[in-house]
């Protein structure tokens, strides 16, 4: 049976947590913003592949040389947009894609594809991973 730390993420709360063990476990100093940044960061990643992306398929944080590099994986292989909201709009959300790619010193989007023996061979993407990079100082 697979621990804790093996199971895939299933909340923001989770991401940020795991984000947070791999700033501490790395030793690396970390300046209180850009780690407030990186929280963010994840937490809006999360909450994007949960709730537009068909939730998380993979997840890794590690941190490399003062950098955070984020990456989570989803069902969608649409790409992240940017909704142009008018003015007195009611609905909420909206804002995670540019938080992330205001904050992120790097944001990589990669469409997935079915590894060979998996699923009809030919078909197409099975979603996408988001790969971020943040400075932590």
């Amino acid at each position: 049976m697979a621990s804790g730390a093996d199971l895939l993420p299933v909340a923001a709360a989770d991401v940020r947590q795991r984000v947070r063990r791999a700033l501490r476990d790395s030793g690396e100093r970390c300046e209180p913003v850009p780690t407030e940044d990186a929280l963010l960061v994840a937490s809006e990643l999360a909450t994007n592949a949960i709730v537009h992306g068909g939730g998380i398929t993979a997840f890794r944080a590690e941190v490399v040389g003062g950098l955070l590099v984020l990456a989570i994986s989803d069902r969608s292989d649409g790409a992240p947009t940017t909704k142009r909201r008018l003015p007195g709009d009611p609905r909420p959300g909206g804002y995670g894609w540019p938080i992330i790619q205001r904050l992120a010193h790097r944001v990589v989007v990669e469409p997935r594809r079915r590894a060979t023996g998996e699923g009809p061979s030919g078909a197409g993407p099975v979603g996408k991973t988001i790969t971020v990079t943040l400075p932590l100082r």
